[in-house]
């Protein structure tokens, strides 16, 4: 799964936005930015971050983690059954105004806890003879 990372930072010049960006993944590693102009001023940042996990609940207690590794005082918006979409204002790393973490559930109908991404059958449920047929339950 992947949870996007979208930042707002205080400077216009890309060299600037880079030293911010690599402050910012010494904390994180969170990986190569997309760099944008804001309509505001300032520069937007994207960043996708991998996370691997199977539960839902460990999916959203690495973000919280994640994000309170740099920031203070997060938004959290929408239903935490189906999404974690942070909001946040106050950071350690200088440089950012404002940051935003989202992470989707993909199965939202789903009433457990594991995550069977799209495509990829649960480890558990293959056989060993054939490893690319999951076993009937």
């Amino acid at each position: 799964m992947v949870l996007k990372i979208r930042l707002v930072l205080d400077t216009d010049k890309d060299a600037n936005a880079l030293r911010v960006v690599s402050r910012l993944n010494k904390v994180i590693d969170a990986g190569e930015p997309k760099l944008e102009r804001y309509h505001k001023g300032g520069t937007i940042v994207q960043i996708a971050k991998t996370v691997n996990h199977i539960k839902w609940s460990d999916i959203v207690l690495e973000t919280l983690s994640l994000a309170q590794s740099f920031g203070r005082g997060w938004e959290m918006l929408g239903s935490i059954e189906y999404e974690v979409n942070l909001v946040g204002r106050s950071f350690s790393v200088p440089g950012i105004t404002w940051a935003e973490l989202r992470i989707e559930r993909p199965n939202r109908n789903s009433h457990t806890d594991e995550i069977n991404p799209a495509n990829e059958p649960d480890a558990r449920l293959l056989s060993k003879n054939q490893e690319d047929r999951p076993l009937k339950r």
